[in-house]
């Protein structure tokens, strides 16, 4: 990646307020930015499967993301385990969410197979399962993507009140127990915190 693209990915992601919320750096975006760099210096990206459209779509802006910092890419598959965002999404005019699977991030390999994607993306997700269950599900998304993994949850308990965070009060050394690399931005237990947890195949 040269040093043009890093500037100019950085300065859309600074200035592009209707993808990326408030216009501005902040270290949120700036760990997002560290992590993307180093998948990015270590592998060429062409497919992405992302896990989880959400209810809303919020996928979709995720897919956007990450179309930016991997101009390469050529497929956009997602997985959602909701049969209403899963419709949703299909009926959807956009390629980066309308290739869409109905099912379980915990059987990801049954439903994919091995090295399926390059990147496995996933947003907001290892808290929706539950600490018993993550040697599991993060071996199956080991074996299904090719280069490389992006995992993002809360920090601390700042979340802790949805009842959908099977996985509370996440701290420091949870997925780094698992082989994963992790950067932390915000202040613990807060709602503008969070985990960026990575592993480059």
């Amino acid at each position: 990646m040269t040093e043009e693209i890093i500037k100019a990915t950085r300065q859309i992601i600074t200035n592009d307020s209707t993808v990326f919320g408030k216009p501005g750096w902040t270290p949120k975006r700036e760990v997002y930015f560290t992590v993307y760099q180093k998948i990015m210096a270590a592998h060429p990206i062409e497919s992405v499967l992302n896990i989880g459209v959400g209810p809303k779509l919020s996928a979709l802006k995720w897919n956007v993301l990450i179309k930016r910092f991997y101009p390469s890419v050529t497929r956009f598959a997602n997985l959602e385990i909701d049969k209403v965002a899963f419709d949703k999404a299909r009926k959807h005019g956009s390629g980066l969410i309308n290739d869409v699977t109905l099912g379980d991030v915990k059987s990801l390999l049954e439903l994919f197979g091995e090295n399926a994607f390059d990147l496995i993306y996933w947003n907001q997700g290892p808290e929706h399962i539950y600490r018993e269950e993550r040697e599991e599900t993060f071996e199956q998304l080991k074996k299904v993507a090719a280069k490389a993994i992006f995992m993002h949850c809360p920090w601390g308990s700042g979340y802790d009140g949805d009842i959908w965070h099977y996985s509370k009060n996440i701290q420091k050394g949870e997925f780094e127990a698992f082989g994963f690399d992790c950067e932390y931005y915000g202040q613990i237990h807060s709602r503008d915190t969070g985990i960026m947890s990575y592993k480059v195949l």
